[in-house]
This record gives C-alpha cells, sequence and structure tokens, in this order.
C-alpha cells in the first residue's frame, strides 16, 4: 500500500505528558525515538521524541468525527495492547495494595514476562497491529483511529494499524538512533517516565546485536539478557522538570521480585510511588543496573519492559548500547 510521511514534532511536544499518565517509556539512555541525546541531569520531556513515521494514505481523518493519532512514532507510543497471561504466578503481595479488590490475575503483571508483545521487545506504534477489534473480525476503521474502550481513548492512547518497531527497523529508521556506551562490571544509571497509574512493574534486558543488524533482535534475546538491579535502593522524581534537582529526588528501598517472573529467576521492580496516587500526577524513576563484568564487548539493544497490573499493556522502548 503507498505511504507517505507525516512530520509530529510539534503534536507529540504538545500531548507528550498528558498522554504518559498512563503511558510509559524509558528516557534514559536515549532511546530509539529520540531525535537528540538525553542526560541524566534531565527530565522526561528532553531528547525531542518525535520520528518520521510512514502511514498508508488511507488513514484516520478527524473531519470524519473520528478520533484519531498516529503517524507520530513518539517516546509514548510503543507498546501492546491487550495482551494476557495465560498462568499467573505473581505472588500475592506483589500485587497493588491500593486495588486489591481489582487485581487482574491474567493481567501481565500476573506472570511478568510472560504475556506476548509486538516488536520482539521494542513495541509496535499504536499498541494495535491488527487492529482494535479483539474477536478476530477484521478492524474496518482507517490507520490511526482511537481504540474504543481504551484506558487512554480520550487521549488516544491506543490506535489502531501501528506497525511492529522490528519492521521500522528494517525499514531503516532507526538507523540514526544515538548510542550509549556502558562498561562491563560498573553500575549504571537507567531513566523512565510515567504516570504511574496502571502498576505492576518493570525489568531491563540486553540482547547483542546479531549480524542482520538491530532488526534482528528478538525478545528470547532479551529474556536471556535479564539485568539486574544493583542495591536496594531506587528513586522517583514527582513533576519533573526540564532541569532536575538532585534535592528532589526520594531515595527508597525498592521492592523487586525474582518468584514467579518470566524467565524463571530474572529481577523486576514493583511500581512504588511516594504518596497515593491523584490524576494527572507524573513521576521520574530512576534504577541503577548491574552490567555484567564477563559480557562480551560489542553492539547491544536494551529493552525497557514495563507490565501493567490494571490493564492488559505491555510498554517498551529500546536504546542502542555500546558494551565496552
Amino acid at each position: 500500500m503507498p505511504v507517505k510521511l507525516l512530520q509530529s514534532v510539534a503534536l507529540v511536544t504538545l500531548t507528550f505528558l498528558s498522554q504518559t499518565e498512563g503511558h510509559g517509556f524509558m528516557y534514559y539512555p536515549s532511546t530509539w525515538n529520540h531525535l537528540t541525546e538525553t542526560y541524566t541531569g534531565s527530565g522526561p520531556k528532553q531528547g525531542n521524541p518525535g520520528l518520521y513515521l510512514p502511514i498508508p494514505e488511507v488513514h484516520c481523518d478527524e473531519s470524519t468525527g473520528l478520533l484519531c493519532h498516529g503517524g507520530h512514532g513518539g517516546a509514548t507510543d510503543w507498546f501492546t495492547n491487550h495482551t494476557f497471561n495465560s498462568n499467573p504466578t505473581l505472588p500475592s503481595e506483589f500485587y497493588d495494595e491500593e486495588n486489591v479488590k481489582r487485581q487482574k490475575h491474567f493481567h501481565p503483571w500476573g506472570s511478568p514476562g510472560s504475556a506476548p508483545s509486538w516488536g520482539e521487545g521494542c513495541g509496535a506504534n499504536g499498541g494495535n497491529p491488527n487492529g482494535c477489534n479483539y474477536d478476530g473480525e477484521p478492524d474496518p476503521n482507517p490507520y490511526g483511529t482511537c481504540c474504543p474502550g481504551s484506558a487512554f481513548s480520550a487521549k488516544c492512547g491506543g490506535y489502531n494499524g501501528g506497525r511492529s518497531a522490528m519492521e521500522h527497523a528494517a525499514e531503516g529508521l532507526f538507523d540514526n538512533a544515538i548510542e550509549t556506551t556502558w562498561t562491563r562490571g560498573e553500575n549504571t544509571e537507567v531513566f523512565w517516565g510515567s504516570g504511574g497509574r496502571h502498576r505492576g512493574g518493570y525489568a531491563y534486558r540486553l540482547c547483542k546485536v546479531p549480524a542482520g543488524g538491530i532488526s534482528k533482535v528478538t525478545e528470547q534475546c532479551f529474556q536471556d539478557g535479564h539485568l539486574n538491579f544493583a542495591g536496594t535502593s531506587a528513586w522517583i522524581y514527582k513533576h519533573p522538570t526540564e532541569t532536575l534537582d538532585p534535592n528532589n529526588w526520594i531515595e527508597f528501598e525498592a521492592r523487586r521480585l525474582t518468584e514467579g517472573t518470566n524467565p524463571p529467576g530474572s529481577e523486576w521492580t514493583v511500581i512504588t510511588l511516594p504518596t497515593k496516587r491523584k490524576k494527572g500526577d507524573f513521576y521520574s524513576f530512576k534504577d541503577l543496573v548491574t552490567v555484567p563484568e564477563d559480557l562480551e564487548p560489542g553492539q547491544y539493544v536494551l529493552s525497557f519492559r514495563w507490565d501493567a497490573e490494571h490493564v492488559a499493556q505491555v510498554w517498551s522502548s529500546c536504546a542502542n548500547i555500546n558494551v565496552v
């Protein structure tokens, strides 16, 4: 199908934080979706997260009265929607205490790492490559139409017809992605941003880039390359600004788990908020991960994976890493 390119940097900038109340994205190291480099001392709005995405000639048109999105390729657009685990394995104490009666055991967090995801660990733009109809029937709506019934449909959190990050990678969309250097045996900072509304937990994974390039990395490779978190502390920053005041980070004892995770023994961190969440709250999350000392030097892709508890979604981000 013929495609055209849409530039959406301005639109992404305007909607960036409003969409992140439920969305989640890694912002350091710099990801495939950042046009400029990101830094540890700045907030999640940095890095100019806007790309040109090829979209079909037939796409959602708001003049028809449809709620439209798509074509943006921003940091918040890469995930998997309507995905479930088939066998809950999470110990009961790791469900969200504020919503005990609403525990969704078959949502991704019910068995961290086991729910299927698009994009081989890097997500799909819009989260719905096969459309918004989950009953197997063809979706009659054009590309970019917001999914009805979505938890964020009013802000267009998920839309019809997005494509896997691997397809875009094979076409060269991420060829100029920024690379971050990590040193074997060291602990290194990683950052992500979200309103944390859907709770659950997250992990970081590394996959060595195969001969075919970054489009050939796989979820299985990421599963085999789970990183361990360093130490017992994590940090959270409420309503981060463009420049982060080091004194405003809240350090706390992280809740980690290795029981009931996939692959067995992989380490995940539970999303912990400093106070009861209010509508509009937004956070930066900081952790330390250990770069294995025996890791082979070379080019890697880092995958951030957040398995949500309250919705059937897996949020993903990927970044190029040079391990020395």
